[in-house]
């Protein structure tokens, strides 16, 4: 899953910057800017999540470097990194924890769960095909969708426009889906609709992903 977070890496004695651009139940893929000695394929470092990140999880990460790659026209270098930890260390480690928060399973690679995030914030959904905006509030939120309530009943199958936040310091985001589920709120308060987002590109996962982060950090706050 793609992704932008902050990490420190240690390989021996040296320590140095990097962040992780995609994240799986299975490894990690690193841009660092060049440094003077480089990870080489094979290498074992210890990746941890930078401080002020994801409050749980065991903060250091035994990795062992699959793959480089320089990108072209920067001065960055990519690696493919497998985690290569004892069992108890990945089942507890941060980026399990940060997969599991973000809605996937660690079971199987990208296998989707249910939405973790519970998030309260002012909704609007707008039928791309013609209709009026249905305004309402987000109740829960994952990268892989969203559960909201509105006053007025969307068809399983409907494409919506969502557009939602901002939230705290975090800009406003739109983001195309389609309507999967509908049901009675049970509080008697309109229809509650389940959507699953689609087409999103890598800025709008990246947000989702701040958002999904965001709320972690004031719930441990």
């Amino acid at each position: 899953m793609r992704c932008d977070y902050p990490v420190i890496v240690k390989l021996g004695e040296a320590m140095f910057a990097a962040r992780v651009t995609d994240i799986s139940s299975q490894g990690l893929r690193l841009v660092v800017p060049e440094v003077e000695r480089p990870p080489r394929k094979d290498s074992l470092v210890l990746v941890s999540y930078r401080p002020g990140g994801v409050p749980t999880g065991r903060q250091r990460l035994r990795c062992r470097v699959i793959w480089t790659r320089r990108q072209r026209n920067r001065a960055l270098v990519e690696f493919g990194l497998a985690y290569d930890d004892n069992q108890e260390n990945l089942k507890f480690s941060w980026a399990q924890v940060l997969l599991q928060e973000l809605g996937f399973d660690d079971r199987r690679l990208y296998r989707r769960r249910a939405l973790r995030v519970d998030l309260q914030l002012p909704v609007v959904l707008r039928p791309l095909e013609g209709g009026a905006d249905r305004p309402g509030e987000l109740l829960n939120l994952g990268v892989g969708g969203l559960l909201c309530r509105t006053a007025e009943e969307l068809s399983p199958g409907t494409l919506v426009r969502v557009s939602l936040g901002p939230y705290r310091k975090l800009p406003a985001l739109a983001i195309n889906g389609r309507v999967v589920s509908n049901r009675p709120d049970p509080d008697g308060v309109g229809d509650r609709h389940g959507i699953r987002f689609l087409g999103y590109e890598t800025p709008e996962i990246k947000l989702l992903g701040s958002y999904v982060i965001e709320t972690l950090r004031e719930r441990y706050a």
